[in-house]
């Protein structure tokens, strides 16, 4: 299987190997690169004052980036012990216009996670019910989070992780930074560091402190 990075690769790598027409495919493919690079480019801003305060362009760019992601998820054969889900052929027109679905804002009302581990085979809003994950936050002295929540975007020595239902079992350190938490809206809460375990929709985030960002005081900020 080859592996692209979605933001260096070239039209021409896949015009090489593909008997494909350019002229639908190129315009996709370079308003994708936009679109992931404007996510990039947002993310610290998002991680400091929260999604809320992005214009509502930029909240839709970012909505589109993360199905995009998700879209990028494809259940493949040799992932089938890692994911727990079968592996599928997934033709090359099909997936093209599943991103087209994505960046042509035509699936703007599915929430993430339909678009994840999906193959083409889109789930349109009467067959999709979101699904939750059960989320544990823990530190030496106390609990301070223990119930389930629709998705999360998570810090790591690594860079930021977004983890919604059925994701693939991983452990990873985890940085001093934001961990944000979506129910009906987000929440944001405060980790200094410390190790998470991800798997069969648990998350288990043990850290030195943590705290929500609605105990914090701002006159000790």
């Amino acid at each position: 299987e080859l592996i692209m990075n979605p933001l260096i690769s070239a039209t021409s790598v896949i015009a090489a190997g593909l008997a494909v027409g350019l002229a639908s495919i190129g315009p996709g493919v370079g308003q994708g690169k936009q679109t992931l690079q404007r996510y990039k480019e947002l993310q610290d801003i998002i991680a400091i004052l929260g999604l809320n305060e992005l214009s509502k362009e930029d909240r839709l760019t970012v909505a589109r980036a993360r199905k995009i992601e998700r879209f990028i998820s494809q259940p493949f054969f040799v992932a089938e012990v890692f994911t727990g889900s079968p592996g599928k052929y997934v033709g090359l027109a099909e997936t093209i216009r599943g991103f087209q679905l994505i960046l042509y804002g035509e699936s703007d009302g599915l929430p993430q996670q339909a678009f994840y581990l999906v193959g083409h085979e889109l789930r349109n809003g009467e067959q999709f019910e979101e699904m939750a994950i059960n989320l544990c936050v823990l530190t030496p002295n106390r609990i301070v989070w223990d119930s389930e929540v629709k998705e999360i975007i998570l810090s790591t020595n690594s860079g930021q992780i977004g983890v919604l239902p059925n994701h693939a079992p991983i452990a990873t350190a985890v940085d001093i930074g934001i961990l944000r938490i979506r129910l009906n809206e987000w929440l944001t809460m405060a980790l200094m560091g410390g190790f998470a375990r991800i798997g069969n929709n648990e998350i288990t985030v043990l850290v030195n402190d943590a705290e929500k960002s609605s105990d914090i005081n701002p006159l000790y900020i």
